[in-house]
């Protein structure tokens, strides 16, 4: 993994941390977080195999190159807005649809590899 992947990666982890503190005006303060990183970088990064996600439990459904969000899955049978989610960061950021899918399942798979998994999920369920 580059330093630019993992500093976009930082970017995606810090927004889905945050989003449903504030979820009403999560954009604003995407903007806000936006200012902190360098997206132009994102040339440098390949995108590989990555985890499919449930788009609002979070829950791993499948692989595919590049990953991406379901729109529910057998487990919540809810849906989800992660489209909208992520075709507005892709606008802000500059990055392509594919790329912010990719960097935001990494920011989960990341999430997921620490030790305090159960912070983020209650962050998703309130």
């Amino acid at each position: 993994m580059t330093e630019a992947e993992q500093d976009l990666i930082l970017f995606f982890k810090l927004y889905l941390l945050a989003r449903r503190n504030m979820y009403i005006d999560y954009m604003r303060n995407a903007k806000i977080l936006m200012r902190w990183f360098n997206f132009n970088v994102a040339g440098q990064i390949l995108i590989d195999q990555a985890p499919v996600y449930c788009g609002h439990c979070f829950n791993e459904v499948g692989r595919t190159i590049g990953g991406g969000f379901s729109m529910s899955c057998s487990t919540c049978k809810q849906g989800n807005n992660m489209a909208y989610e992520i075709q507005q960061l892709s606008m802000h950021t500059g990055l392509n649809w594919y790329l912010c899918i990719y960097l935001m399942v990494r920011a989960v798979e990341e999430i997921y590899k620490c030790n305090n998994v159960h912070s983020f999920k209650s962050v998703i369920h309130h």
